[in-house]
């Protein structure tokens, strides 16, 4: 029986998803698959440890959404986005922005906390009045009218930022957040800091550094030459033995 070959889809920053590790025990040689291609969705700059495949253009998609009017209209001054992801504010809580909601306050800046819908922020008590609440937005969209982010260091919202450009501020919580975060400074399009660390001076830096805006285009620049899905049609049927 010929060898098939088997594709493992890595969207993961921080190295290898132990559940896809099954994949590489099918493809030993005593199984009938004999050939495993990995398609990693961020290019070598962006992974952690070791492992070869290929890079395609990861194109970030977060569903539709009804958009508050407020986003189409001009902003008055700069807009940051502050968000923990989907699954921290009802896991851990929203604690870990009190220290970013405090400095905020001093900053030139619209912050906008987009938490999902209904989030509890009783914690973080009376929010500033440069600080204003969105419930489910779509990132990709929210992140066309932004000038920096604010967030937990997730995969999904670390690739997104980076490839609209918008400089980040990541504030790991866990799992794979801490590798992200330091990838968001090895690449030179943002800062990783702890939450007690973020100040006033970090969110002027995140809004108004002209060398870490600089940086930040010219590597949305370079993702957006990396190979899209589209171009990968034809690679994935010479794989399967296919014609195109």
């Amino acid at each position: 029986m010929p060898a098939h070959p088997l594709l493992g889809f890595y969207a993961e920053l921080g190295g290898t998803n132990p559940d896809l590790r099954q994949i590489d025990d099918l493809c030993r040689e005593d199984r009938p698959y004999g050939q495993v291609t990995r398609i990693h969705f961020a290019p070598d700059q962006m992974m952690h440890g070791e492992g070869e495949g290929w890079t395609m253009h990861f194109v970030p998609f977060h569903g539709g959404g009804v958009l508050p009017d407020w986003l189409a209209e001009p902003k008055e001054r700069p807009r940051v986005c502050v968000t923990l992801g989907t699954t921290v504010p009802h896991v851990a809580g929203v604690d870990s922005l009190g220290s970013v909601l405090a400095a905020a306050a001093d900053v030139d800046a619209e912050f906008v906390l987009a938490l999902g819908d209904d989030p509890d922020l009783d914690s973080l008590g009376t929010l500033p009045g440069n600080v204003r609440t969105v419930g489910w937005t779509p990132l990709g969209t929210m992140l066309t009218t932004c000038d920096g982010i604010v967030h937990h260091g997730g995969a999904g919202t670390t690739l997104a930022s980076a490839h609209a450009a918008v400089p980040q501020l990541a504030m790991p919580h866990g799992a794979d957040n801490w590798i992200n975060a330091a990838m968001v400074e090895r690449c030179g399009i943002g800062m990783s800091k702890e939450p007690e660390e973020v100040d006033k001076g970090t969110l002027e830096a995140l809004v108004h550094d002209a060398e870490l805006r600089a940086s930040t285009s010219r590597f949305a620049e370079f993702l957006q030459r990396q190979p899209g899905p589209d171009e990968f049609v034809r690679r994935l049927a010479d794989l399967a033995g296919l014609r195109v």
